[in-house]
C-alpha cells in the first residue's frame, strides 16, 4: 500500500477513498465510533489527558477528591475496575493493552496506545495508573468539572495560599 501512495504519477496511485478502504490501512487505524461502551469511555480519555500544567493537576486532583458525588464516584470507579484485571488498584500497560485490544484496536496499535497513555498520565512515573491519576484524566467526559465545583476548588487554593 505505501508503495502504492508513492508513486510519483497521481493518476498511478489510489484514491483517498480507495486508500482507506485498503486492508493494510483497515489494520493500523483507529475503529471509528470506539465509544462501545460507556466504561471504555475511560481508556480514550486517557489519550488526551495533559499532564503539562502543575495547577491544573492540583485543581483536578482536588476535584476528584473532594467533590464527586456518591454517583458520580461509583460510575468512575466501575469503569477503573473493568479496566484494572487483576484487582490491585492500578492500571498497568499491559491492562492498557488488553482494553484497547478488545474496543478493536490490533496489538500494535493498542501497544502504541498504551505507551502514549502511560507517558502522560502516570504522574507519579510508577510505571502505573492509579485511580487518582484515572480520576483526573476522566473528570471532563463524565461531566463532573462543573463551574460549582471549579469555584469550590479556587476558593480552596485561595485560602491555602
Amino acid at each position: 500500500m505505501v508503495q502504492l501512495l508513492l508513486k510519483k504519477s497521481p493518476e498511478a496511485r489510489p484514491r483517498a477513498s480507495e486508500a482507506l478502504q485498503s486492508p493494510w490501512m483497515r489494520k493500523y487505524s483507529m475503529v471509528e465510533g470506539s465509544s462501545r461502551e460507556d466504561v471504555f469511555n475511560g481508556l480514550k480519555n486517557l489519550q488526551v489527558f495533559r499532564t503539562q500544567m502543575t495547577f491544573q493537576k492540583a485543581v483536578l486532583s482536588y476535584i476528584a477528591s473532594q467533590e464527586l458525588s456518591k454517583s458520580e464516584e461509583e460510575k468512575l470507579k466501575e469503569a477503573f475496575d473493568s479496566i484494572d484485571k487483576d484487582k490491585n488498584g492500578c492500571i498497568s500497560k499491559e491492562e492498557l493493552i488488553e482494553g484497547y485490544e478488545m474496543m478493536g484496536r490490533t496489538r500494535m496499535r493498542a501497544q502504541v496506545e498504551a505507551e502514549y497513555v502511560m507517558t502522560r498520565l502516570d504522574v507519579n512515573r510508577n510505571g502505573t495508573i492509579d485511580y487518582n491519576e484515572f480520576l483526573m484524566a476522566n473528570l471532563a467526559t463524565y461531566n463532573v468539572l462543573t463551574k460549582d465545583k471549579l469555584n469550590k476548588a479556587f476558593d480552596f487554593f485561595d485560602t491555602v495560599t
